[in-house]
């Protein structure tokens, strides 16, 4: 069953490279292929860290942290951090509304 998780990560991750290629390419262009894909991973687990599940909330974040750069990934001195039962699954899963969560 990992490997098929797995698999639907990767895919995940392939589709979410091509939307940030598409939708930024300023914020691309003249960057090793491996970097963006690189920094796409990061940004993923970064978003389930912080307890975002769905593929739209994770997709949200990687295009936010692309429009406002590195540093947006830095939580605000004043926000209060993400509570523990918020915490992503170890695997990808279908809602009850069919939307892939991680």
């Amino acid at each position: 069953m990992q490997a098929f998780s797995d698999l639907r990560m990767r895919v995940f991750i392939d589709r979410l490279v091509a939307h940030v290629e598409e939708k930024y390419p300023e914020k691309v262009d003249g960057r090793e292929a491996s970097d963006v894909r690189d920094e796409v991973t990061r940004l993923v687990h970064t978003s389930r860290r912080w307890g975002l599940t769905s593929e739209a909330h994770v997709t949200a974040f990687t295009e936010l942290s692309f429009e406002w750069g590195r540093d947006s990934r830095r939580i605000p001195s004043g926000a209060t951090s993400v509570p523990s039962s918020a915490t992503a699954t170890s695997s990808p899963t279908r809602s009850s509304a069919g939307s892939t969560r991680y």
